[in-house]
């Protein structure tokens, strides 16, 4: 589990904040108990090789445990959030902490535009399309739910986020590759189209 840094933290509080999504008090105190549960998360961390094999799956547990939580969390604000920040906040810590079990909820958000960078700088958090850069960041959990949109979506710029997410987690021959399997066992015709046009996109982006 890729632990939430403070930064993140507080970068994700402000803009709630700044959206009247959530109040301080409420947000300092769901802070506060995850860092509690974090801490105590390292200290059995560094004395896994002392415990009994069930004390170890009760640690375990508890770490997937407060993965789901954080899962739930971001998603929820992801795919109901009435501010575009904070949608485009919850998709960049889903990618930056690789919580594969987002990339559906991510492919949905895929067309999501943050329209301009959320601060100047020569690093910025996102880009314009940060729910792709998150199934980027996420890997090969995200290509099958991209080539099931391939496969459904007409919508041109939904499709050609999808496709970039495919090439740049697989690379040009894979991709390609990929994509040629899935539309070789496509029973539907219409798929089948949607997949071919998908392939003649793919072979026009920079290698």
């Amino acid at each position: 589990m890729g632990r939430i840094q403070v930064g993140d933290r507080i970068f994700l509080i402000g803009i709630l904040l700044l959206s009247g999504g959530v109040s301080c008090q409420s947000v300092e105190s769901e802070t506060a108990k995850k860092d509690m549960n974090e801490d105590q998360v390292i200290d059995l961390m560094k004395q896994i090789e002392t415990l009994a094999q069930r004390e170890q799956f009760v640690l375990l547990s508890k770490v997937d445990e407060e993965r789901r939580q954080l899962l739930g969390v971001l998603m929820q604000y992801l795919g109901s959030s009435p501010s575009r920040d904070v949608r485009a906040a919850a998709a960049y810590l889903i990618g930056r902490h690789r919580l594969s079990e987002g990339a559906p909820a991510l492919v949905e958000s895929i067309g999501l535009d943050a329209r301009y960078p959320p601060m100047k700088g020569p690093e910025p958090l996102w880009e314009r399309y940060p729910a792709m850069e998150a199934l980027i960041n996420i890997g090969k959990p995200a290509v099958r739910p991209c080539i099931g949109l391939l496969a459904t979506e007409d919508d041109h710029v939904r499709r050609y986020l999808a496709i970039k997410v495919v090439r740049y987690v697989e690379g040009p021959q894979i991709s390609e590759f990929v994509l040629k399997q899935a539309q070789a066992i496509e029973g539907d015709s219409a798929k089948r189209a949607r997949l071919e046009d998908a392939l003649v996109q793919l072979r026009h982006l920079p290698r």
